[in-house]
């Protein structure tokens, strides 16, 4: 039996990075937007997409799930929820992004389901923050949930 989910998700994030590394080298790799660091914790990285479009309407949070690439949302530039809310709306929308791979490349040993929903307030409040206004927020898969307890609190 697993003991650490922890472990045992990084190593198959560890394994998905490797093939997706792979794919890359035979140019078969997402081409995501140019971003900036909003704020960088042990747990995660908020990406500012703010500068892609002009970006300065509505702030737009997206939270993928905790063991996919944060470019789920941005794959290319035809398929890219990044892109479309960033460009083709804007100034209507400013988009941020979390990335779960934290700039260290590992979350803390003792994350789980509730420091996550922290971490999420966390990036939410600092997009208020930063730009003046609260976030709308969506979440991808497990992303989706950790938005919806995070709006809970």
């Amino acid at each position: 039996m697993i003991e650490n989910w922890a472990d045992f998700f990084w190593l198959l994030d560890q394994g998905r990075r490797l093939e997706g590394d792979a794919l890359g080298g035979m140019v078969h790799c997402p081409w995501t937007a140019p971003a900036k660091p909003a704020l960088r914790r042990p747990g995660f990285t908020l990406w500012d997409y703010g500068g892609v479009g002009g970006g300065g309407g509505r702030p737009f949070l997206l939270v993928p799930a905790p063991i996919k690439r944060p470019y789920i949302w941005d794959l290319s530039p035809e398929v890219s929820v990044v892109r479309t809310t960033s460009e083709a709306h804007a100034p209507r929308w400013r988009p941020f992004l979390i990335d779960w791979a934290p700039p260290d490349g590992q979350l803390p040993a003792d994350t789980d389901l509730e420091a996550m929903v922290l971490m999420v307030t966390e990036a939410a409040r600092s997009v208020a923050s930063l730009t003046g206004h609260p976030p709308v927020v969506a979440g991808h898969s497990l992303g989706g949930t950790l938005t919806a307890l995070a709006a809970a609190l």
